[in-house]
């Protein structure tokens, strides 16, 4: 009588711990979303979220500035505003710190690159500075489709 309730009892653990192991597998059939990464934006390399670089920035808008015709004088214009941009940039950069200082640089960054923007739009015609921004947007759209892996 023992040994029948034993096997009686292992085959009803077994039973329940087969029917609990399907149960988890049919909720686990590729419906599940990954957990979201840290502030909702994407990360890079090593975990990092991925931010915007205002130096890539200035060397990707020379591609930009070359198709748009300039006069030797806006060309000076917007050299002169590049290479004192670049140098504020690269003074705000020297200073990076953490806590409340880093949201201080960054506000100041994002100024820089505001007072960049409006002075190439008093060195530029409206028209080129309309191509400028037009050109800017589909180099960041082709730098964002190349790193999501698109064939762009």
């Amino acid at each position: 009588m023992k040994k029948s309730l034993k096997t009686i009892l292992v085959a009803a653990l077994f039973a329940g711990a087969t029917v609990t192991a399907y149960a988890q597998a049919a909720g686990t059939t590729g419906t599940q979303t990954p957990p979201p990464t840290k502030g909702g934006a994407k990360q890079g390399k090593q975990g990092r979220t991925a931010k915007a670089d205002p130096m890539l920035m200035l060397k990707r808008d020379t591609e930009v500035l070359e198709k748009l015709s300039l006069t030797d004088e806006q060309k000076s214009g917007v050299k002169k505003l590049k290479s004192e941009t670049e140098a504020k940039l690269k003074e705000l950069m020297k200073g990076k710190t953490k806590g409340d200082d880093r949201a201080a640089m960054r506000t100041k960054v994002k100024e820089a690159v505001e007072a960049y923007k409006k002075g190439l739009e008093g060195i530029l015609t409206p028209v080129q500075y309309a191509d400028y921004e037009k050109g800017m947007k589909a180099l960041t759209k082709k730098a964002k489709d190349k790193k999501d892996g698109g064939s762009n």
